[in-house]
């Protein structure tokens, strides 16, 4: 809803317009005259009449009255919200008035579900298996009941998570249907509502890579590395850990920026080029493990966790890592496992060197 809250004040400032228009053309002295005498003519006769027949301000009164009578029975029917604002370390929240205001949200629509897992995870560091264990907990069982919560009213996603908790997140919504993506903007300091126009599918670039004969006899022979660019760029060195997996499937926007989906549509698109070429490239190689690394919006992570839960028998394990700015070692030090037995346990040291 909302992207098309302006439209309930156009649609009855147009109403009013009409009405107004039919009245003046039918107090028109003369069709013949200039327009400009037309519309002072009968405006004058729409003075003189009022001040003649008091009938004219009780129609003035009861319109009024409806006027009033119907922004009350908009805004008491408006359709709830239900948000699930999977926390970052800036734990934003879409009912604050600043971004509701400038999402044109209604205060008393807006229910929002916030999971805080960030002090938990604290960038990844020191996080143990028995940490990550409680973060899946929390994952799964709140998902699951916003799911149910909100099963009649339309649905909104949001959030700063890490990327690889995103995922899984995806995966423990049971495939509902989200309605609203609710993205934060750096640049412009504000949140945007993904829209519902058709634009170009964000991933323009497929590339395959099969390096079988470069890395014989690798411990990771039926592994596939998959990166998928939209916000940032993922040059080759920060991939140096995975140079042992003999494949590589990489996505990539043509023009890479923050926010690059912008429409409901590409989500779709996006969510549904990589599973498919994914799954594709799966069975053609008979992969067994796939190690994702992803630098794009909350919304196209949330979206693909959901699509590979609907399509767990078709996907191996699918291993999701964690960026880390370091000088030196590895760039994506911890992984979690996101389908298959493993899912919901802290992976380290896999994925090469």
């Amino acid at each position: 809803m909302g992207n098309w809250l302006w439209l309930y004040p156009v649609v009855f400032v147009v109403i009013i317009a009409l009405v107004l228009g039919f009245y003046l053309y039918n107090k028109m002295p003369s069709k013949d005259d200039a327009p400009w005498i037309i519309v002072i003519t009968a405006a004058t006769n729409l003075i003189n009449q009022s001040f003649e027949s008091p009938t004219n301000y009780f129609q003035l009164a009861v319109g009024f009255l409806l006027i009033v009578i119907g922004i009350g029975m908009y805004y008491v029917t408006v359709t709830n919200v239900y948000v699930l604002n999977l926390f970052g370390p800036s734990k934003k929240r879409i009912r604050e008035k600043e971004n509701r205001t400038k999402l044109l949200l209604l205060k008393d629509s807006i229910i929002e579900r916030e999971i805080d897992i960030i002090r938990i995870w604290n960038g990844g560091v020191g996080l143990t298996q028995e940490k990550m264990a409680y973060i899946d907990e929390e994952l799964k069982e709140k998902v699951a009941i916003f799911a149910v919560e909100s099963s009649n009213e339309k649905r909104a996603l949001t959030g700063e998570a890490p990327i690889p908790l995103t995922i899984l997140a995806g995966t423990y919504s049971n495939n509902a249907n989200f309605n609203l993506y609710f993205e934060y903007s750096q640049e412009k300091s504000k949140y945007t509502s993904l829209g519902i126009k058709k634009r170009k599918n964000p991933i323009e670039q497929k590339n395959f890579s099969d390096r079988t004969l470069e890395v014989a006899n690798s411990l990771y022979e039926k592994e596939l590395l998959v990166t998928v660019e939209t916000t940032f760029s993922i040059i080759d060195t920060d991939l140096e850990q995975f140079v042992d997996i003999p494949y590589h499937l990489a996505f990539q926007s043509k023009c890479i920026k923050r926010n690059a989906i912008t429409s409901k549509d590409q989500l779709i698109r996006a969510s549904n080029t990589i599973f498919e070429e994914l799954s594709a490239v799966t069975k053609t190689y008979s992969i067994k493990r796939i190690h994702l690394v992803m630098a794009t919006q909350s919304c196209l992570c949330f979206e693909l966790g959901q699509i590979l839960e609907a399509n767990f028998n078709m996907i191996p394990e699918v291993i999701s890592y964690h960026y880390v700015n370091k000088f030196e070692g590895k760039k994506y030090p911890i992984g979690i496992a996101i389908t298959q037995k493993r899912k919901g346990e802290l992976i380290l040291n896999e994925g090469g060197n």
